[in-house]
């Protein structure tokens, strides 16, 4: 077991698993590889070995597939189909689509109590549900409560950036809304 030069850490493997020091490669002897000659391909200078089909290996189930040397690129897209007749448009009124009929005015918003979509509570007020804490599915927006400027000296923290900034309306950092003094 080597200890790290930097931390003095034991390590155990390549890097140091305290500080990350990786360690240099061992010096070891290159060993020499021979090579078989019964495996070894001689070099052509005409191209690739031609290589003999082996008869105990069963022939593929696919058909050749070489390409007619008459086809062009034209004949490979075509847009038009002969001998079909035109399919006059308009669609067909006996299909169910199974889609609701939308109905003609849209939702009343809800300004009442609001059931909690996650464990059922019914809750009067309050943005986050008071038995499981996930925000409640208002669909009436609820106006921010804005202080009214009372000192024009006195420092507010933006609830968007955190950035502390003379009270005005907006954040003079990030351009947000102020709402509340800090």
């Amino acid at each position: 077991m080597t200890a790290c030069p930097v931390c003095d850490a034991p390590a155990l493997a390549r890097v140091c698993d305290v500080c990350g020091h990786a360690f240099a490669a061992a010096n070891n002897p290159d060993v020499e590889v021979f090579r078989l000659p019964d495996l070894e391909l001689p070099p052509t200078a005409d191209g690739p070995t031609p290589v003999v089909p082996l008869s105990e290996l069963e022939p593929t189930r696919f058909a050749n597939t070489a390409v007619a040397a008459d086809w062009s690129e034209v004949d490979w897209e075509r847009t038009s189909v002969a001998g079909v007749p035109d399919v006059a448009a308009g669609g067909l009124a006996e299909l169910d689509t199974g889609r609701e009929v939308t109905p003609p005015e849209p939702t009343a918003p809800t300004g009442g109590p609001v059931t909690c979509r996650y464990c059922r509570h019914v809750q009067a007020s309050g943005l986050m549900c008071e038995v499981c804490g996930m925000r409640l599915p208002w669909s009436l927006r609820i106006a921010p409560s804005v202080a009214p400027l009372a000192d024009p000296d006195a420092l507010v923290r933006c609830q968007r950036c955190g950035e502390r900034t003379y009270q005005r309306e907006r954040c003079s950092s990030c351009g947000g809304l102020l709402s509340s003094p800090v």
